[in-house]
């Protein structure tokens, strides 16, 4: 599971939450109240830190969209989520990673893997070919 953020309908900047190194540079055009530090969905620690964030970010009754649930967040669902089960975001996370991705950077990579595919197949083909027989120990 990758690192968790939390958009808001009614907030310009999604919140973050991820782990930063003492003393390195991590640059960000997030409002420094909207950088967190880690959540680790996978236990049931972080999870309780992360329905506390929730409490304070979301309104009673809001309705949430997640894109993967842990089993720490299952087992804790009903307090995680008290106006009800989750809805799924993929139909809200695939449109939104479209659309922050430039046309030319996705048409550059689609060159791109266009390109290592048929460098693959090519080399696939020369390792499947037939050899012919070469005989043990001489000629």
């Amino acid at each position: 599971m990758g690192y968790p953020d939390n958009v808001l309908a009614d907030d310009e900047h999604p919140h973050l939450f991820m782990p930063f190194r003492e003393g390195s540079a991590w640059e960000s055009e997030l409002p420094a109240d909207h950088v967190h530090g880690p959540l680790y969905l996978e236990f049931d620690e972080g999870v309780e830190r992360f329905g506390n964030v929730l409490a304070e970010l979301v309104p009673s009754g809001a309705s949430i969209a997640v894109d993967e649930l842990t089993g720490a967040m299952r087992h804790a669902a009903s307090r995680l989520f008290p106006a009800g089960p989750p809805s799924d975001a993929a139909l809200v996370v695939g449109p939104a990673k479209l659309s922050k991705t430039p046309a030319s950077w996705t048409s550059r990579n689609c060159s791109s893997i266009d390109g290592s595919v048929k460098e693959t197949g090519a080399a696939i083909e020369d390792a499947c070919a037939p050899r012919p027989l070469q005989p043990i120990g001489g000629s």
